[in-house]
């Protein structure tokens, strides 16, 4: 079987990106991207890829690369310049297609994301080989991935237009991949074929080696207003302990916001974005690690939280607020909260910190044993590798 992937990937190669990537956000969708793409590989499918590179640069010139000895991928060059930039990727993505010598040689065409520009590629590609089968994978829906649209009438009523778009264009797809069974509610699917793969995880290039513990509290990601991250900050603000800190690693929007507050409170640290692997010895050494979106918002129910089997593999207990996005399987091995008020979240972890450190300990060993075991490349790809086929046999 010959796959043909469209997406944004960002490929890291012994610990290092060919360009700087953009943001927590990317560092995830990529990490997701490239463990199912080498555990279908090691499955024997092969895969090219054409992408466009998840990076700050302003400009970026498209260049040909190989995620492997003998992979024919290409990343289309970008521009960062609004509404543009999605038209000129587009246009570069088709021309690519239809360039490609091996265009009807693939048997199915996978696109990660739902974003106009890679829906119009499938679409494209399928237009040349009227055999090629395509698959979407839905990490989120498009309507919750930016929540400041009401601050932005020009952008919205953009937007508006986009959504027209892409939902002519979800019509033609045959089957999905979603990291949330409610997604099921929000999109065109009818009766196409669905799997629900909520995320992959692999150790490679981490340090699962025990390390001395620091009496802190941590939260990564990206740093947006609805994922609670003032109320976690006012939660801890509550707690008088004057040797318990507060690690916050990420990028966006609250930035400033979080640099205040840590002028105010010494015991507020402000780390910006690092690496995956320099962020993982933190997620080690920490007490506990925290997610506080509100369970009440809709966009929880059709998304699964990216860093959550970065903070279960860590072996660092995590509280989080419970979510209908989380399947009820991991609830064994998280300590959770049914609200992010900040006094419920400030309760909940003088409570853990309450509790002997052996016990925290085996707690998140648990943890990181459930996602290893369960959540690991070859298993999360074999589910893959079949649902694949049975759409190539339709």
């Amino acid at each position: 079987m010959k796959l043909f992937w469209i997406s944004s990937i960002a490929w890291i190669n012994n610990g290092k990106y060919r360009l700087p990537v953009n943001g927590p956000g990317a560092v995830s969708g990529s990490l997701f991207q490239q463990n199912i793409i080498e555990g279908l590989e090691d499955q024997e499918i092969n895969i090219e890829i054409l992408n466009d590179f998840p990076t700050a640069k302003k400009f970026n010139k498209g260049f040909k690369w190989s995620h492997n000895k003998s992979s024919n991928d290409y990343a289309v060059g970008s521009f960062r310049i609004p509404l543009l930039s999605m038209i000129i990727k587009t246009v570069l993505m088709c021309f690519n297609i239809l360039k490609r010598k091996e265009k009807r040689e693939y048997s199915i065409a996978v696109a990660y994301l739902i974003h106009t520009p890679y829906l119009i590629a499938l679409w494209f590609a399928k237009k040349l080989n009227y055999n090629l089968k395509t698959i979407l994978i839905c990490p989120d829906l498009p309507g919750y991935m930016d929540m400041s649209l009401k601050d932005k009438p020009i952008k919205s009523f953009l937007k508006k237009i986009d959504h027209w778009i892409i939902n002519k264009m979800l019509s033609n797809i045959d089957a999905f991949i979603l990291f949330s069974d409610a997604m099921r509610e929000q999109l065109p699917i009818r009766d196409k074929k669905t799997l629900v793969i909520e995320g992959v995880y692999s150790p490679n290039g981490i340090n699962l080696d025990k390390v001395n513990k620091k009496k802190s509290i941590m939260h990564a990601g990206t740093l947006h207003k609805n994922i609670g991250i003032e109320n976690i900050i006012e939660g801890f603000k509550l707690i008088e302990d004057k040797e318990l800190e507060l690690w916050i690693f990420g990028d966006g929007e609250l930035n400033e916001y979080i640099q205040r507050e840590a002028r105010k409170d010494r015991r507020i640290k402000f780390f910006g974005f690092v690496s995956r692997t320099e962020l993982f010895e933190y997620q080690k050494q920490a007490t506990l690690l925290i997610n506080a979106r509100n369970p009440i918002d809709d966009y929880t129910k059709y998304s699964f939280p990216s860093k959550t089997f970065e903070y279960m593999v860590s072996g660092t207990p995590f509280l989080t607020t419970k979510l209908s996005g989380i399947p009820e399987e991991y609830y064994d091995y998280l300590y959770t909260m049914e609200s992010n008020v900040s006094s419920i979240i400030s309760d909940h972890i003088k409570q853990i910190l309450a509790i002997s450190d052996k016990e925290r300990e085996l707690f998140g060993l648990k943890a990181r044993d459930f996602v290893l075991k369960n959540k690991n490349k070859n298993s999360q790809s074999t589910k893959m590798k079949e649902f694949l086929k049975s759409i190539n046999s339709q």
